[in-house]
């Protein structure tokens, strides 16, 4: 598994130094990069055994269905931690019921879904809005796409990059593509009650509809100064489970992952990640602000630019809170996959910005998520800083 994650990473690498180059890219081999992604990532779901001595969230979700196993419905009704939240719940409880060797598809599942979803965005981007698009930036869609995704914590979180996954979905049909409505707010719902962050992305979609990124990013940093007085009177006040459940996580957050905790007890590569977590929403707010000037007649253009402007708004204000700004980046994700051909229509050449972009999206993919794939499997933490 390690050599194959080293060949992955290797080939990730070339790839960015094609993006840099001036060699010409086919349209296709950025499709055949996204579909072998896909394919390496899900096979390596499959087979993946997490150590205990990282602290990966998928041990904790096994031990969740082995307890779904031993208390049946009863207790996934009336004991699971994830009680509230049904569409997640009910989905353990049927991994539950099948053979503890197929276990590993709590994560494959959600993970085959995150892809699908990704694998159609691309396709209705290039083939349906953008066509034109050449080579070069078809495959730099795809790297800052898989470099800010956060693979590690999709493969091991589960729930959180699947709930952005179908919000991110539903953001695309109905903001941008303009149809499928109440389809997407079934995925809106079922976001919900798979994981609680999509609260925040609904947020985002919310204000998408202002179109003043400058004005989303000063109330996104208002409501980050605000958050932990906002989130105890919630939590002292409020009567609905789901919603207290939801804002005392967001206390304990802050107390323990904000700005001050995260300088002060974090190391080296973590202190880094953290510092490329929010140059990359500043380059997503800096880019979509600028394709904003040069590209209006297109609805599909303004509904995308609509989008990744407040994401990178919101991002930046997400900057005080490690977690939240860590989570966030599976939305990053998608608004870099979708901006990117609009900022670079009509085969704009590499920027200073990119050349900047690309190797801290490849710094943060491979100490975010491969390295620690690695660490697992190898025993210790080897070029820690």
């Amino acid at each position: 598994m390690t050599i194959c994650l080293a060949l992955f990473m290797t080939m990730l690498l070339l790839m960015g130094i094609l993006m840099l180059s001036n060699v010409t890219v086919s349209k296709r081999l950025a499709k055949c990069f996204l579909v072998f992604s896909f394919c390496f990532f899900v096979a390596f779901s499959i087979f993946f055994e997490p150590q205990s001595f990282i602290r990966w969230d998928l041990i904790e979700h096994f031990k969740l269905i082995d307890e779904m196993r031993k208390g049946g419905v009863e207790f996934a009704l009336k004991e699971s931690q994830y009680a509230d939240l049904y569409v997640y719940n009910f989905f353990a409880y049927f991994i539950s019921l099948l053979p503890k060797s197929t276990e590993n598809l709590l994560s494959v599942v959600p993970l085959f879904v995150d892809f699908l979803i990704v694998g159609y965005i691309y396709r209705k981007m290039f083939s349906v809005y953008i066509s034109e698009a050449d080579g070069r930036t078809r495959v730099l869609s795809v790297f800052f796409w898989l470099t800010t995704f956060g693979i590690k914590l999709a493969i091991t979180g589960i729930r959180c990059s699947l709930a952005v996954s179908l919000c991110a979905l539903a953001i695309f049909l109905e903001l941008i593509q303009k149809k499928r409505k109440i389809f997407s707010l079934f995925l809106y719902v079922v976001a919900v009650f798979v994981h609680n962050f999509a609260l925040v992305v609904i947020l985002v979609r919310v204000l998408a509809v202002i179109k003043k990124p400058i004005l989303t990013m000063l109330l996104a940093l208002v409501t980050s100064f605000s958050l932990e007085s906002l989130a105890r009177y919630m939590v002292d006040n409020i009567d609905n489970e789901y919603l207290s459940f939801s804002f005392q996580r967001i206390l304990d957050t802050v107390e323990k992952m904000g700005m001050d905790s995260a300088l002060e007890n974090f190391h080296g590569s973590t202190l880094i990640i953290y510092g490329c977590f929010i140059c990359i929403s500043i380059y997503l707010f800096v880019i979509s602000v600028n394709a904003k000037k040069r590209y209006e007649k297109s609805e599909y253009c303004r509904g995308v630019i609509a989008f990744t402007s407040t994401v990178g708004a919101v991002a930046i204000g997400l900057s005080f809170n490690y977690l939240y700004l860590e989570r966030f980046m599976y939305l990053v994700s998608f608004a870099l996959l979708m901006i990117t051909p609009i900022y670079r229509k009509k085969g704009r050449t590499a920027n200073v910005a990119e050349f900047i972009a690309i190797p801290m999206t490849f710094f943060v993919f491979f100490f975010n998520d491969i390295y620690l794939f690695m660490v697992n499997y190898v025993g210790s933490y080897f070029l820690a800083i």
